[in-house]
């Protein structure tokens, strides 16, 4: 009689694609893939002082093989002080986009406000902007 050998004892067993995550390397971008249930990216913009602006990069993914993506973006706090340097654009398939996302601090404190996005008038994706705005040290 035959023994059942299962693929993890084969050593062909593959679990999924690992993405390595760095969370406190400042040269990672953040990266929205425009697939359905994708995760929504951390965009991390860390301490601005009141007065000052900081830009951070969100890198917008269209893993699908024959189909461009339509880009809107659909809602942005500017109310907070955020604003982007496109508001549509177009990632043609398996390419990427890189999105500039500018910070100008409207009040001290820390923040956490979403950018949202629409693909081809379908999907909708969200990322998580994240920063803390600082008074600017008083001199002696």
């Amino acid at each position: 009689m035959a023994e059942a050998v299962t693929l993890g004892q084969r050593g062909l067993l593959n679990i999924g694609p690992v993405k390595r995550v760095h969370a406190n390397k400042e040269n990672d971008v953040p990266v929205l893939s425009l697939i359905q249930f994708s995760k929504a990216p951390y965009v991390a913009f860390g301490t601005v002082k009141l007065g000052t602006s900081k830009s951070a990069v969100l890198q917008l993914e269209n893993p699908i093989e024959d189909v461009k993506a339509e880009v809107i973006v659909e809602k942005i706090p500017s109310s907070k002080g955020f604003s982007v340097d496109h508001n549509t654009f177009t990632i043609q398939p398996e390419s990427s986009f890189s999105l500039k996302i500018s910070w100008t601090p409207t009040e001290e404190g820390g923040i956490r406000e979403l950018i949202t996005f629409i693909a081809n008038g379908i999907l909708k994706h969200q990322a998580v902007l994240l920063g803390r705005a600082e008074a600017p040290k008083k001199k002696k």
